[in-house]
């Protein structure tokens, strides 16, 4: 008897399973949301006091409560607290985090599939995790998410975004044409910085967004 069909079909059964992602339930659903919500809050653990330049996370919450006007006017003559070497030290502890957090929603994101705000009924978009990527994962992270663009569990516009704001961080130029900078020598924002527009066009088709209308080349 030959048994090798019977093989081909155990073995595709046994890839199946291992590439099709659990599904959400009622009885995972709670650890899940726990799960990103932990993340998200040390997503933040110390940028609003590396932003502020505090220790108090008081003085923070103060300023983050100010009104748009009363930001606006505190910004003009801003108080820091921190030394270079003390806003060093908090920054290499809220890199440590952001290199654990991505470890995490990747686990997270293999394990599921991308986890979207509706899906789990969060308060934030799991999207707004990506942007604090470190550069050095960002590869792989590219990878998996583009694998979930194209299973249409992910939005291909969170994706682009996530992908363009990372490019960004290293002085490149946008794939995706999905970021409008802020000119800091006008005030004014700006059409998205871009190589090559038929390179552009290709990689937003690719994950379902129409042809980029505004652009920069230089």
């Amino acid at each position: 008897m030959n048994k090798a069909p019977l093989l081909l079909f155990c073995c595709l059964l046994v890839l199946t399973a291992c590439t099709t992602p659990k599904k959400v339930t009622e009885a995972n659903k709670a650890l899940l949301q726990e799960s990103l919500k932990q993340i998200m809050v040390k997503n933040q653990q110390y940028r609003g006091l590396i932003q502020w330049g505090t220790f108090r996370q008081e003085k923070v919450d103060s300023i983050q409560s100010l009104s748009v006007e009363a930001m606006r006017a505190y910004l003009l003559e801003p108080e820091f607290e921190l030394t270079p070497d003390e806003e060093d030290s908090l920054r290499v502890l809220q890199n440590q985090l952001d290199k654990e957090n991505t470890l995490q929603l990747m686990d997270l994101v293999k394990k599921y599939g991308w986890l979207s705000q509706e899906k789990l009924d969060l308060p934030f978009s799991p999207s707004r995790l990506l942007f604090n990527t470190p550069v050095e994962q960002f590869e792989d992270l590219r990878v998996l998410l583009l694998k979930e663009v194209k299973e249409k569990r992910m939005p291909g516009l969170d994706f682009a975004k996530f992908v363009d704001n990372l490019l960004l961080k290293q002085d490149l130029k946008q794939l995706y044409g999905t970021i409008n900078p802020l000119d800091r020598q006008t005030g004014r924002i700006t059409d998205p910085l871009i190589d090559d527009l038929a390179a552009t066009n290709a990689a937003r088709q690719e994950i379902g967004l129409k042809n980029l209308e505004k652009y920069r080349l230089k």
